[in-house]
């Protein structure tokens, strides 16, 4: 029997357990980065909470755009991975306080930084969901590679299928 992995706020979690998902809860101006391996069935996630760690002592590594995708894409070596099978899903970035939250946009910023950290590493991001002012919860199957996505004005959806070759469902 699998289990649950909610991946907090500036955390990382990687699983290639079948029975597990792994979810990040109520996403608002946070990224989360959704990665999967659809060779060996290996998922992990990360929640970025803010765009930059210049000038602050990095102790939560996956707190910072700038960090976290460095040690995703090594965590997911280190069980295996090669990076040309893994595809990266965004989701969060909401601007949830508008709009006392015009002059600072964390939610937009974070966004630009991810972008901008993962373009170096030339994972593709298939699909994202992000912006708004709306939260957001996701859950990966890491079995079956099954993203779902939860907001209040939606409900429970399937998001997207991981496969092969990019080419997704839905």
């Amino acid at each position: 029997m699998g289990q649950l992995i909610c991946v907090g706020m500036g955390e990382l979690a990687i699983s290639a357990y079948p029975g597990n998902d792994i979810a990040c809860l109520g996403l608002g101006s946070c990224i989360a980065i959704c990665a999967f391996d659809n060779r060996l069935k290996i998922g992990a996630m990360a929640h970025v909470v803010l765009p930059d760690s210049a000038g602050r002592e990095a102790k939560n590594t996956a707190k910072y755009a700038d960090l976290a995708i460095p040690l995703l894409t090594n965590e997911l070596e280190c069980v295996g991975s090669f990076m040309r099978d893994v595809q990266i899903i965004l989701v969060g970035g909401a601007s949830i306080f508008q709009p006392f939250s015009k002059t600072m946009d964390i939610g937009k910023r974070n966004y630009e930084a991810v972008k901008m950290h993962l373009k170096k590493t030339k994972l593709p991001i298939v699909k994202e969901d992000v912006g708004g002012t709306e939260s957001r919860t996701i859950i990966l199957n890491v079995k079956d590679g099954i993203l779902r996505l939860r907001t209040v004005r939606t409900g429970d959806n399937v998001f997207h299928t991981f496969s092969k070759n990019g080419v997704y469902g839905r």
